[in-house]
């Protein structure tokens, strides 16, 4: 099955994953700096808006760039994505 060209769609691998960078420090992996490489690869696509679909942890990134940045997002789809609590206040940044 091919993709309709009038729908043009990209893939990227999430920070961490695959063979994108994988900077060291929990901190490079904030919820924040997550939700600006989806900006900043809509922004370098030339994209003022963008559905965005997305599995697992992606998922709450998905969530968290169109709940944070509506004019953003025309909507968001994912599969087995952690609660958004869990993205608010993850486990190991209340643990001492």
């Amino acid at each position: 099955m091919r993709w309709p060209p009038r729908l043009p769609a990209d893939h990227p691998d999430q920070r961490g994953y695959g063979r994108s960078e994988k900077p060291a420090g929990v901190a490079a992996y904030d919820i924040t700096e997550l939700s600006a490489d989806v900006l900043a690869l809509m922004d370098a696509l030339g994209l003022a808006r963008a559905s965005l679909v997305a599995h697992d942890f992606g998922g709450g990134v998905a969530w968290w760039v169109a709940a944070n940045h509506p004019s953003g997002s025309t909507g968001w789809s994912c599969s087995t994505a952690p609660t958004s609590r869990s993205i608010a206040t993850p486990t190991w940044a209340s643990s001492s």
